[in-house]
């Protein structure tokens, strides 16, 4: 018996090219418009979301005032509230107008609260812990398969991910967010090498108001081998086996940028809804497009936030140049 939930490119054809998985996955989003009420007022919406632009340290940052994502900014991710609720991402769960893409144990859905303007949600079928150790390699697969119009993300389950219960990705519409894509495009601040070849390439960047390592290459192999490595070094601090605080934007532009954020909170002091800002900084933010779900804080939202913004949230300076020094030598 078929899964009504999947469809194919048989059945999408009538709504456009089919012949990649990249066409299929905007093909895909033009049927869910058609045939699902729900995503078509979310795209709607979407098309009326007031952004501005705000450059602190002349670094660009596209400010979205979205209601739309007002769930996913507050929700509640103590695990004793994720126990009590229903799992929004799994199979039994998703709404009878919503269909997906098979990818492996893989499902990619068009995300009815978009950001950006082509959106997906990408879970796996089964309802196991959002862990990226494990699951890299799938991540690095999507990347080089939807990467001419997609880009990666992935938030840790104490990052942003308002489903921690549930693995998955998010893709959005490539060159969307205004990251530089390479250490050498940054605004500004440095880029140290950490370890260089002629296959990969890992570099610890600090831009003056967030830090990351990025892994630039040609070989997923040998870009999985460092993401291991910085994943070992990074878990070092913890003490229940968590996995460590990342956020994670990958492209693929002829090769792959995979820029890993460690982060030490889930959201900045400032958050709250009496008097604070209701913004929970993802992958998204990261990359350079801050949420804001509530007028008010879209409003109030100015430089000097966005700097406290991620000084709260981002690995610690101290922090970050003893991580690039383990993980040279663990590189070796």
């Amino acid at each position: 018996m078929r899964d009504r939930l999947l469809i194919g490119p048989a059945d999408l054809a009538p709504y456009g090219p089919v012949g990649t998985l990249a066409e299929q996955a905007a093909t895909l989003l033009r049927e869910q418009k058609a045939a699902w009420e729900l995503l078509r007022k979310g795209y709607e919406s979407l098309s009326g979301v007031r952004s501005r632009r705000l450059t602190p340290g002349s670094i660009p940052f596209d400010v979205q005032f979205n209601p739309g994502r007002i769930v996913s900014s507050s929700a509640d991710v103590d695990p004793a509230a994720i126990r009590q609720r229903r799992c929004f991402l799994c199979h039994e769960h998703l709404p009878p107008e919503q269909h997906g893409l098979e990818f492996g144990e893989f499902l990619i859905l068009c995300n009815p609260y978009p950001i950006f303007p082509d959106h997906y949600t990408i879970p796996h079928r089964s309802h196991v812990a959002q862990r990226i150790d494990g699951a890299f390699s799938v991540l690095l697969d999507l990347t080089l398969q939807l990467g001419d119009r997609l880009d990666l993300l992935y938030n840790g389950p104490r990052c942003g991910a308002s489903a921690p219960d549930h693995l998955h990705f998010q893709a959005g519409t490539s060159g969307f967010m205004s990251l530089p894509h390479s250490p050498a495009e940054g605004f500004g601040g440095s880029a140290q090498r950490v370890m260089e070849g002629t296959e990969v390439e890992v570099t610890a960047v600090e831009d003056g108001l967030r830090r990351w390592i990025q892994l630039d290459g040609e070989d997923a192999s040998l870009i999985e081998q460092a993401f291991d490595v910085l994943l070992g070094v990074l878990a070092l601090e913890e003490d229940h086996g968590e996995e460590p605080m990342i956020n994670i934007i990958a492209l693929y532009r002829r090769r792959w940028s995979v820029l890993v954020f460690p982060r030490r909170a889930h959201r900045p002091s400032f958050y709250g809804a009496d008097g604070g800002m209701v913004i929970s900084p993802a992958a998204a933010d990261m990359g350079g497009v801050i949420i804001t779900p509530r007028e008010e804080d879209y409003l109030r939202l100015d430089g000097s936030h966005i700097r406290r913004l991620f000084d709260d949230v981002c690995i610690a300076p101290a922090d970050f140049a003893r991580v690039t020094s383990l993980l040279r030598r663990e590189l070796g």
